[in-house]
């Protein structure tokens, strides 16, 4: 997708556009500044809220410190991805990262033996941001698709092509670990074969696919673009035949 926060500017601020699943109690309960912009369909288990913040982002420092409090958001709230582009909202009041302290740090209910698992991990919040969001997928799925996971990771975090190769290192150290383990959680043993478990990933995989054609086909609407398999593809990332290919069928459904 193209970067609309305009990250790169001094003086523009920063649209921190979150789209997570729940309620969004957890931002009263963590004491968060109020959103600039909160929307939740009636019926619908997602929502998306966006902070405008104040500061710039260019630099190395200034990027860890975001991707700090953006790892630390994302063990609070069931973060889906993040949206990149500015909400519409009149709202424009900025705050300071300072302003979201309360944010959790690690799970309460993490002791010293999930620390020992990873002691060069221990003050990484974005590796710990991972692996909660690992431990998720295991429990709803039963296994851990890779992909979806570096996709969830890159997706979210702020990063450049030099950053990259780090953050799909730690996303890999975390597959790692629990593929090793046949996707072991506390004490229990998934019994999903290995087919089984490809299987599942060819169509998480797809699902995946569909939704971001299914987010670039919304900012297309939403910029008042033509809707065609190309502008798609270069939204989405993907090649124009997998873009004509779900577009055909999006259409077929009476998606769009």
């Amino acid at each position: 997708m193209q970067n609309c926060t305009q990250t790169d500017r001094v003086g523009q601020g920063f649209w921190l556009h979150l789209r997570a699943s729940g309620d969004g109690l957890e931002i009263a309960e963590y004491g968060l500044p109020t959103p600039n912009y909160y929307h939740r369909k009636e019926g619908s288990e997602t929502y998306t809220v966006a902070w405008l913040l104040d500061g710039y982002f260019g630099t190395s420092k200034g990027k860890a410190y975001l991707n700090d409090v953006i790892a630390r958001l994302s063990m609070g709230m069931k973060i889906a991805n993040r949206l990149d582009f500015a909400p519409k909202t009149d709202t424009l009041n900025r705050y300071e990262l300072r302003q979201f302290q309360n944010l959790p740090s690690l799970p309460r209910n993490w002791g010293k033996k999930n620390l020992a698992n990873h002691p060069h991990h221990k003050k990484d919040a974005i590796f710990w941001a991972i692996k909660l969001q690992a431990i998720e997928r295991i429990r709803c799925t039963g296994f851990l698709d890779y992909d979806a996971l570096k996709d969830w990771a890159f997706d979210l975090f702020i990063t450049k092509a030099k950053d990259r190769s780090t953050l799909r290192a730690k996303v890999r150290n975390v597959w790692e670990w629990y593929r090793d383990r046949d996707w072991k959680l506390d004490g229990r043993v998934h019994t999903m074969s290995r087919a089984d478990a490809a299987a599942k990933a060819t169509k998480v995989r797809q699902e995946r696919t569909k939704a971001k054609i299914q987010g670039a086909i919304n900012i297309l609407r939403l910029y008042g673009k033509k809707i065609t398999a190309k502008a798609v593809a270069e939204e989405a990332g993907i090649s124009e035949p997998t873009a004509q290919k779900y577009v055909k069928q999006l259409k077929e459904e009476g998606a769009i």
